[in-house]
């Protein structure tokens, strides 16, 4: 849900190839090499400096090769802008995902207590 906020985490390179046309937006096309060596192709509008898609090659996961993933209808969410509609185009078709709300903090802290039984185990196993 964050990695447009948080892309350049991903990559140890990232150059701006040219303008050029995607999705019907002008946008910077960025190449980027992430840190297992994959290259990644990313696109963003040249007016808002949004995210509006990318494109890589899922077949050294086992993927279909080829994928593009398209991101539309920004809304902004506490404070964060998010895409409400993102397109997934592989050779095994399109799926897409809409998202029509989004909470943060929201989950109460007792979700995250261990069970007694891993507590003990945890006691066991000492520091370190």
């Amino acid at each position: 849900m964050y990695y447009p906020a948080r892309i350049l985490r991903y990559f140890k390179s990232m150059d701006v190839v040219e303008v050029t046309d995607f999705e019907g937006h002008s946008c910077y096309h960025l190449k980027g090499t992430n840190k297992w060596g994959i290259v990644n192709q990313q696109f963003y509008d040249t007016t808002t400096g949004l995210l509006v898609g990318y494109k890589f090659n899922s077949s050294w996961r086992g993927g279909s090769g080829d994928e593009t993933e398209v991101f539309s209808d920004y809304r902004d969410f506490g404070g964060w802008l998010m895409p409400t509609r993102t397109a997934h185009i592989s050779a095994d078709g399109m799926q897409m995902e809409t998202t029509t709300s989004v909470s943060f903090d929201d989950v109460a802290d007792s979700v995250f207590t261990l069970p007694d039984a891993i507590n003990a185990l945890l006691s066991k196993k000492g520091p370190g």
